[in-house]
C-alpha cells in the first residue's frame, strides 16, 4: 500500500481499473481458481452434511453446474454477510454521530463498544435463560434499560465526557439534549438490531440438542455479535483515506465471515442446503420416477417406495430427489422429505443412486395421505423469525411441553413453531 496514502478516491480507483486492465489475464485466472476453490469445497460440504462423500468425486466432473452453484453459494454468502453486519452499520452510525471531531471517532468507537457489549450479554442471557421469568415485552424494555443505563455511565469518565462536549459544542441545551437521545437511542437499536444475526445463528446449527448445545450457541452468539462491530471499529480506527480504511474494514469483514463458518457447526452445511433447494439439487416436492430397464420391482420395499410397473415394463417409484447434479441422481423415498438438514445423513444411505439420463420424470399424482418418517426436532425449529416482532424483532415464546428437559426454556424466546411443529 506504499505510495498510495496520497491518492484520494478516485484517482485510486483509476490506478487500480488501469492495473486491473493490463493484467486482465491473470485476474481472470486467478478467479476462476478461486471460483473452482468454492465450487469443490462446498460441493464437498454438501454432499458431507447429507451423508453421501462419495457423490462428491463424481458430480465435480460437471462443470457447467458447478459454475452455476459457486455463484449461488456466493449469492447466499453474501446475504449471511449482510445479514451478521447489521449491527456493524448501526454502530457505525452510532460513532459518526461524533462527526464533528473527526480526528477522534477512534475513541468514541472505543467508547460506545461497551454499553453494545454489555446490551449483547442482556439480549443473550434473557433469550436463552430467561424466558420463564419475563415476557417477550418486558425483555425488549430490559434490554434497552441495561444497555441505555451503560450508556449514560460512560458520562462519569472524563474521557467520553470531553467527546461529547467537543462533539456538541455550539449547540443549545435542546439540541445537545437532542443529539444525546439520539445517540442513546441509536446504541440501543443496535442491540435490538443482533436478533436477526442470533437468528442466523440458530438456523446454522445443525448439531444435537441438549444442555450442552445450549450453551455452545449461547457463547456462539454472543462472540458472533461482539465480533461483528470489529469492521466498523477498524474502519474508525485506523489512519488514512476513507477509502483504504473502508478497505481495511471488509477485509476484516471477510476474515470474521470466514471464522464464522469455520466455528459455526454447519453454518456452510446451511449456505449450501440453500443452494442445493435453490437450484433443484435436492428437491422439496416428490414425483414420481421411471427407472431404467436393468431395475427390478424386487428391488424395492414397494410400502416405501411406492413402487409399480409402468406401462412401458420399466419400474416406477415415488420419491424426490435428495442430490441432482450433472448426469449423477440419488433418489429418497418420498417419506424422507421432511428431515431436518442433520437428520439426513442417517437416513441417505437408503436412498437410491442413479443417473439423469437414465431416469424419466413423470408428473405426480393426488396424494391422500401417506406415513411419515419420524423426526426429531432441528434447531431450525428453534430458529425464530427474530423479525416478526415489531418489524424488527421476532421473540416469541414456546410451551414447555413441545421439548424435553434437553433444551433451556429460554429457546422459547426464539421461535414461533408450535408443538406439532407448524408456524
Amino acid at each position: 500500500m506504499q505510495g498510495m496514502s496520497g491518492l484520494t478516491g478516485a484517482e485510486f480507483v483509476r490506478r487500480n481499473i488501469k492495473r486491473l486492465l493490463e493484467h486482465w489475464g491473470a485476474f481472470t485466472v486467478t478467479l476462476s481458481v478461486i471460483g473452482a476453490g468454492i465450487g469443490v469445497l462446498t460441493l464437498y460440504v454438501f454432499t458431507s452434511a447429507i451423508g453421501r462423500v462419495d457423490l462428491f468425486m463424481m458430480a465435480i466432473d460437471a462443470k457447467s453446474a458447478l459454475a452455476v452453484w459457486v455463484l449461488i453459494v456466493v449469492l447466499i454468502g453474501a446475504f449471511y454477510l449482510a445479514s451478521l453486519s447489521m449491527t456493524t452499520w448501526f454502530y457505525g452510525m452510532a460513532v459518526s454521530l461524533f462527526e464533528n471531531i473527526p480526528d477522534k471517532l477512534g475513541m468514541v468507537a472505543l467508547w460506545l463498544l461497551l454499553p453494545i457489549w454489555v446490551g449483547f450479554g442482556a439480549f443473550i442471557m434473557l433469550v436463552f435463560y430467561g424466558s420463564n421469568y419475563f415476557r417477550v415485552d418486558v425483555s425488549l424494555v430490559l434490554v434497552c434499560v441495561v444497555t441505555a443505563s451503560v450508556y449514560g455511565l460512560l458520562f462519569l469518565g472524563k474521557g467520553f465526557r470531553k467527546l461529547f462536549r467537543d462533539s456538541s459544542a455550539g449547540m443549545s441545551r435542546a439540541k445537545r439534549f437532542f443529539a444525546l437521545a439520539f445517540q442513546c437511542f441509536i446504541v440501543c437499536f443496535t442491540v435490538v438490531l443482533s436478533a436477526i444475526p442470533a437468528s442466523i445463528i440458530l438456523k446454522s446449527y445443525v448439531g444435537e440438542d441438549g444442555s450442552d448445545a445450549v450453551g455452545f450457541v449461547a457463547v456462539l452468539t454472543f462472540f458472533t455479535l461482539a465480533l461483528s462491530l470489529v469492521p466498523a471499529f477498524v474502519f474508525y480506527a485506523s489512519k488514512g483515506e476513507a477509502y483504504m480504511r473502508a478497505i481495511y474494514g471488509s477485509i476484516v469483514a471477510l476474515l470474521l465471515l470466514s471464522l464464522f463458518f469455520l466455528f459455526s457447526r454447519g453454518a456452510m452445511s446451511t449456505v449450501t442446503y440453500a443452494a442445493a433447494r435453490s437450484l433443484q439439487v435436492k428437491q422439496d416436492v416428490p414425483a414420481r420416477f421411471v427407472l431404467a430397464d436393468d431395475v427390478s420391482l424386487s428391488d424395492f420395499d414397494n410400502l416405501q417406495w411406492r413402487t409399480r410397473l409402468h406401462g412401458s415394463k420399466r419400474v416406477e417409484v415415488q420419491g424426490f430427489s435428495l442430490f441432482s447434479f450433472g448426469d449423477v441422481l440419488l433418489l429418497c423415498p418420498g417419506d424422507y422429505i421432511n428431515l431436518g438438514l442433520h437428520d439426513l445423513s442417517k437416513f441417505s444411505m437408503n436412498c437410491f443412486l442413479t443417473q439423469n439420463s437414465k431416469v424419466v420424470r413423470m408428473p405426480q399424482r393426488p396424494s391422500y395421505g401417506s406415513g411419515r418418517v419420524a423426526v426429531s426436532d432441528s434447531w431450525e425449529e428453534y430458529a425464530s423469525d427474530l423479525v416478526n416482532k415489531a418489524s424488527i424483532l421476532f421473540l416469541i415464546r414456546r410451551s414447555d411441553s413441545c421439548r424435553g428437559d434437553s433444551l433451556d426454556s429460554g429457546l422459547k424466546l426464539l421461535t414461533n413453531i408450535s408443538c406439532g411443529g407448524h408456524l
